[in-house]
């Protein structure tokens, strides 16, 4: 077995580092970089939006007001909605000027860009041996001499419930991003969506 890896490392010109892991009794496995959670910024009651004063890709300030709606209901007063928070930006905006929302309907989600897990998927018989807690190394790119940056599963999603599904589990990784966004090349690598290498010793 290490033999047929030494091999594709040739061939495929992976970075020493992943050529020793997989000689060594690791599993890798294909990830995407995704946020660990959104805020939602929702409408309090039926209205129309009538001013959007941010963007997709917009980055907000504490208590900046994000979105004006008008009620439909007579003696209600104009919404401008803002939140207390700082270090986040807009990534989904779910309405245009003009459109008419329901209440507690979902007008935009913001998130912070250094709150970041890792998603991958397992399949049998390797999924049977992951566990929570577990340690891994991710890699942001094979072919880059970017160090790989620690992570640890925070949570372990079964689909053998799902009927249609295909047996696997799907594993978030808490990564440590406080050093990678120091570092240029790395935090531009280290993007939502990003798909990453992730090693798992199972």
């Amino acid at each position: 077995m290490k033999s047929v890896w030494g091999v594709l490392c040739v061939f495929f010109t992976l970075s020493s580092s992943l050529c020793w892991a997989a000689s060594n009794g690791f599993h890798s496995i294909i990830g995407t970089v995704d946020y660990k959670k959104h805020k939602l910024v929702l409408a309090k009651y039926d209205g129309i939006i009538t001013k959007f004063h941010v963007s997709s890709g917009s980055e907000i300030e504490k208590d900046q007001v994000l979105v004006e709606l008008e009620p439909l209901l007579p003696g209600l007063i104009k919404q401008s909605i803002s939140l207390p928070l700082e270090g986040y930006k807009v990534t989904q905006v779910n309405s245009r000027e003009g459109d008419k929302v329901s209440q507690f309907q979902e007008i935009m989600r913001l998130s912070n860009e250094q709150d970041l897990i890792v998603k991958a998927y397992l399949y049998p018989p390797k999924s049977a041996k992951v566990q929570l807690g577990q340690k891994a190394n991710v890699f942001l790119s094979p072919d880059n001499p970017i160090a790989p940056i620690q992570g640890n599963i925070i949570a372990i999603h079964d689909s053998s419930r799902i009927q249609g599904e295909l047996p696997h589990k799907m594993v978030e990784l808490e990564v440590n991003t406080n050093s990678c966004l120091k570092n240029k090349e790395c935090s531009q690598a280290l993007l939502p969506g990003s798909v990453v290498k992730v090693q798992l010793k199972l």
